[in-house]
């Protein structure tokens, strides 16, 4: 279930909204009423791999197979 960020272009103002079906997508801003909306492109929480995410060397599927 994506959490979605739409602008609106009459008052600028952001908000998110929970989509599950296309139901979901909002039709007017909740500021101010207008059908101006665009969907904001959101960058993903979190880069794996860099902040020491990534597993211990040897540990767990990322074992070396044995010679």
């Amino acid at each position: 279930m994506p959490i979605r960020e739409y602008s609106c272009e009459e008052c600028g103002k952001n908000h998110d909204t929970l989509v599950r079906t296309d139901e979901d997508i909002p039709k007017e801003c909740p500021g101010c009423g207008s059908e101006r909306l665009k969907q904001v492109i959101t960058a993903m929480g979190g880069i794996k791999g860099y902040f020491g995410t990534v597993p211990r060397k040897g540990a767990g599927s990322f074992r070396k197979p044995r010679k």
